[in-house]
């Protein structure tokens, strides 16, 4: 097998995945306007409660806290992959994203992502997934009474390498039906 083979096969390894992002990262305004996230570095392990105007929120934390202002960067890439998805299909909606971590820290501006920042990446993924939000917020006209997660659903593949080293695969993340709506509605 030549290089050229070689490369074509690694590439086909790669068709399904929603990254690279192409273009800006951009956030979705219902989760810029309100502290929906812990501001400590340290876990939060309280609950937190917000009210103004008429909005309600209520934030309970996972095992490992609430979901933090820097775990948002995570949000908000997926946000920007459903936004370019949109754009690109012509207004198809998803809520199911893979993605190659190495895009992330790269639209993110981390250049030589350490173990550490890898580690990191996992944690967050973790709080973003067990994070319960309660919130009188509509998204449109469609409100949600129950707790919600960031992520209905995330999964961080590990491939043990020859050298016996843990190689993160793509990462398969699903949306909130809230923030699905709320993406949906201000793309339109």
């Amino acid at each position: 097998m030549d290089s050229r083979e070689v490369a074509l096969t690694q590439g086909k390894l790669f068709d399904y995945l929603d990254s690279p992002l192409h273009g800006k990262v951009r956030g979705e305004q219902s989760i810029m306007d309100f502290p929906l996230f812990s501001l400590a570095k340290r876990p939060q392990m309280e609950a937190m409660t917000y009210e103004m105007d008429g909005v309600k929120i209520e934030i309970k934390p996972s095992s490992s806290g609430i979901a933090t202002m820097w775990d948002k960067e995570v949000l908000i890439y997926v946000l920007s992959l459903m936004v370019q998805h949109i754009g690109r299909t012509g207004g198809e909606v998803q809520n199911v994203f893979t993605f190659n971590a190495h895009d992330f820290f790269r639209a993110t501006g981390v250049g030589r992502p350490s173990k550490r920042d890898y580690d990191r990446f996992i944690e967050a993924l973790g709080r973003l997934q067990g994070t319960q939000i309660r919130t009188n917020i509509k998204t449109g006209t469609v409100g949600t009474k129950g707790f919600f997660s960031w992520f209905a659903e995330a999964q961080a593949t590990t491939r043990e390498t020859a050298s016996g080293v843990d190689q993160l695969m793509p990462v398969r993340v699903q949306l909130c039906d809230w923030l699905v709506r709320a993406v949906s509605r201000d793309s339109r």
